[in-house]
């Protein structure tokens, strides 16, 4: 991948990460009735594969929500890491 295509993915893996962590956490705050800071909370401890089991949610209709985003997230994640990692070892591999 070049140089300038290199940024725009990374600016695209970043708003599509946003928006997952805003519609998520916009989810749970309705569908489970959690606060914001709870909805966010479980959002990005579960993307980050944390997942403290403090919070779980209750109905079939946000466990499968919960499946698609953490497979989604993580997805996403990662690839962002791994494109950073990629880079940076190009990077520092010509010095």
């Amino acid at each position: 991948m070049k140089q300038h295509n290199l940024g725009l993915g990374i600016k695209k893996l970043i708003v599509a990460l946003t928006l997952l962590v805003v519609i998520s956490t916009a989810f749970y705050k309705f569908v489970e009735g959690w606060s914001l800071i709870d909805a966010l909370y479980f959002t990005v401890s579960t993307i980050s594969t944390v997942g403290y089991g403090d919070l779980v949610p209750s109905t079939a209709v946000s466990k499968i929500f919960t499946l698609i985003m953490l497979l989604t997230g993580v997805t996403l994640l990662f690839t962002l890491f791994g494109i950073i990692s990629v880079n940076y070892a190009k990077k520092h591999s010509k010095k």
